[in-house]
């Protein structure tokens, strides 16, 4: 599907040598997309979101285009190009998708279409974001994402409510962090878990604990039942996470 057994490291980005060339088949068995494209990771990672716009009617499209994704996914974080992610970008490409209602149509890995709830908040004052740091390190690309909305609800289910991810405020941070760790007394205190799902148990945790080299932190995402010592990285930094997420349409890709 994406070609990328050979790859050239530069400029800063990640240069596919061979054409990305998805072709997709309908129930029917006709082909019903075919293009060929030379992408760079940033277009490769769009793809699916640009696409799935014009194809929802085909059953298969999105379990085909979130399988492509998980090779550039793999690479990507291999090669640590978290810096090509940016989280204005990604919120500003959510909000001109809304319609007047705040949703966005998605599509599922069953192949069935539904309205995704968007709401963002007015953005974080310094102090409250000040009171944050003297607590937690704070990565840049969360902190841009506080500057620009305090708080905010990702892909909800407006049908049932039992999908979707609260992405917790100033405030709740500090309330909801106290509850966490009660209930999780393994957690490490540079832990800061920033999201919860909707619908079940699941949340997601900053590593504030980063490297030296970087100033970015990696996404943990919760596998409860299991020692937390075991639970696994699923991004680089909160912008690569926000870029994950709104390519897989709202899915958990780091279950797939």
């Amino acid at each position: 599907m994406v070609a990328l057994t050979e790859c050239e490291h530069g400029g800063g980005m990640i240069k596919p040598l061979q054409p990305f060339s998805p072709s997709f088949q309908g129930k029917d068995g006709e082909p019903i997309l075919s293009k060929q494209r030379n992408l760079d990771a940033m277009e490769v990672f769009r793809a699916p979101r640009a696409l799935c716009d014009h194809y929802f009617h085909s059953y298969a499209f999105y379990k085909i285009a979130l399988r492509a994704l998980q090779p550039v996914i793999a690479l990507e974080q291999e090669m640590n190009m978290g810096n090509v992610y940016d989280t204005l970008t990604e919120i500003n490409m959510i909000k001109e998708r809304l319609n007047e209602h705040s949703c966005i149509r998605v599509l599922d890995e069953e192949g069935d279409s539904w309205d995704a709830y968007f709401s963002f908040t007015l953005p974080a004052k310094e102090p409250e974001i000040a009171d944050l740091e003297s607590r937690w390190y704070i990565p840049p690309s969360y902190k841009q994402f506080l500057s620009v909305s305090n708080g905010a609800v990702l892909y909800k289910d407006v049908q049932y409510g039992q999908w979707g991810f609260y992405l917790y405020g100033t405030k709740d941070l500090i309330t909801k962090n106290e509850q966490w760790h009660k209930l999780y007394s393994s957690l490490p205190n540079d832990y800061l878990v920033f999201a919860e799902s909707l619908g079940d148990a699941d949340f997601l945790i900053i590593n504030t604990c980063h490297p030296e080299e970087t100033n970015e932190c990696v996404i943990i995402g919760s596998d409860v039942g299991y020692e937390v010592s075991t639970w696994p990285i699923i991004a680089q930094s909160f912008a690569e996470w926000l870029s994950y997420l709104v390519n897989s349409q709202g899915a958990k890709y780091w279950e797939n």
